[in-house]
């Protein structure tokens, strides 16, 4: 057996709709499967060395329906502090638009004396009117 070989049988099973979690899956199998061989001496190499599956899709992260997340905001908190930093965070991350990364970056000196905020985004670009 050769790479090419793989490869198709590969392509075949992609093609038939298999997804490329499974097929990576699968190729690791045959990997593993070879190596035995090779090991036995059955096979002089492993024709699934080398060989990448597809890539998989890169998911986007769910976001909250609109009738969440205006319950998540209404929510009342405690008087306790952490209850009311909670409460500021989600606020924030709402209305603002800011990723959680920018979030947990923030710092008092983002914090103008009017009480606007000005964050870095990724790539260190001000926002404007910030």
């Amino acid at each position: 057996m050769l790479a090419a070989d793989v490869r198709h049988a590969l392509a075949r099973l992609h093609a038939s709709g298999i997804a490329p979690a499974s097929l990576a899956r699968k190729l690791s199998a045959w990997r593993g499967f070879f190596d035995w061989l090779g090991r036995r001496g059955e096979i002089a190499g492993n024709p699934a060395v080398g060989i990448r599956p597809p890539r998989r899709a890169k998911r986007l992260p769910k976001a909250l329906a609109p009738d969440q997340a205006v319950q998540l905001a209404g929510h009342e908190p405690a008087a306790a502090p952490l209850a009311l930093r909670d409460k500021a965070i989600v606020e924030l991350l709402y209305s603002s638009g800011l990723r959680l990364s920018e979030l947990v970056g923030l710092d008092w000196r983002y914090f103008a004396a009017d009480g606007r905020t000005r964050a870095r985004p990724r790539g260190s670009i001000s926002t404007p009117g910030g």
